[in-house]
């Protein structure tokens, strides 16, 4: 199997966005892992990963979370896809369940234990 690197090159030579370059895909994702733990991050916290983008930080966390407990939201179809196929195994996809939203919006509506809460990202 190609090593996170390899398969981040590809992907940047085929035009798509990494969120950086290729050859600190691997660090800036756990990087992104590493800072959330230091926050309290646990297996069964709740992630919304807003621009979640080919999922460089999505990754690490749909590894970590427990089933049902990432959700990205990225527009660029294109990207999204792009890294949903290169990044996440099948085994993973079936086992982890991350759910994914292409809203342009980014608007989403959450609730957590009888709250609800709408999250809107509005451009200025």
């Amino acid at each position: 199997m190609e090593t996170l690197i390899e398969r981040a090159i590809k992907l940047e030579e085929d035009g798509i966005f990494l969120g950086g370059p290729a050859k600190f895909f691997e660090t800036a994702g756990r990087k992104q892992l590493t800072t959330l733990l230091s926050e309290g991050l646990t297996p069964t916290s709740k992630v919304l990963d807003i621009g979640c983008g080919c999922l460089r930080g999505g990754y690490w966390l749909i590894h970590f979370l427990d089933k049902g407990c990432y959700f990205g939201i990225e527009p660029n179809t294109e990207m999204l896809d792009a890294g949903m196929r290169i990044f996440l195994e099948p085994e993973l996809l079936n086992l982890k369940i991350p759910r994914f939203d292409p809203n342009s919006n980014f608007d989403y509506l959450v609730e957590l234990k009888h709250t609800k809460i709408l999250l809107r990202v509005s451009s200025v």
